[in-house]
């Protein structure tokens, strides 16, 4: 691991070419603070390796997901994802909240023409972390940059997870 002028790591992975780290900081809790202290050499390694960890984890759970939910039904969790904001405290807990309210409240089962039931079954069989990155993922198409491309971008969006590799 070498450090460079502007504070940026590489590293060698796997007999590869070097990958830049570039410098992110994130605050915490106290509890997350006393938690990375208790279980990593330092604060900054144990931020380090979550957050690498966690987008290994998270592509490989959307590659999971794939097939699990029709074209309209992931349109649907995009629909009701609108304006609304993540927190991790919840994280992994508003999926089915939303998805109940949007097809109780705004009809769209009707809308997106997709069965109410089979919906909300779908979602009680994933698993807490399931159901997180499927909210991340729904939220990277309002707040990733996605929705300001207009012009096919939510097909884009929803083709990935039912197609492509996910990145």
């Amino acid at each position: 691991m070498a450090t460079t002028k502007d504070k940026t790591i590489s590293y060698r992975r796997g007999g590869g070419g070097k990958i830049m780290r570039k410098p992110v900081t994130p605050r915490v809790s106290e509890i997350i603070e006393e938690w990375l202290q208790a279980n990593f050499a330092t604060k900054t390694s144990g931020a380090e390796y979550i957050i690498d960890a966690f987008h290994a984890l998270y592509r490989r759970t959307l590659a999971d997901l794939k097939g699990k939910f029709t074209h309209d039904e992931l349109m649907l969790v995009i629909d009701v994802f609108n304006s609304t904001a993540l927190t991790g405290a919840l994280a992994g807990q508003q999926l089915d909240i939303q998805v109940e309210d949007g097809l109780d409240l705004d009809g769209l089962d009707k809308k997106w023409n997709i069965s109410k039931s089979g919906m909300i079954d779908k979602i009680k069989t994933l698993t807490l972390f399931e159901i997180a990155c499927l909210e991340i993922w729904a939220n990277g198409f309002w707040y990733g940059g996605r929705y300001e491309n207009k012009g096919g971008a939510i097909e884009d969006h929803v083709k990935r997870l039912l197609e492509e590799e996910v990145k």
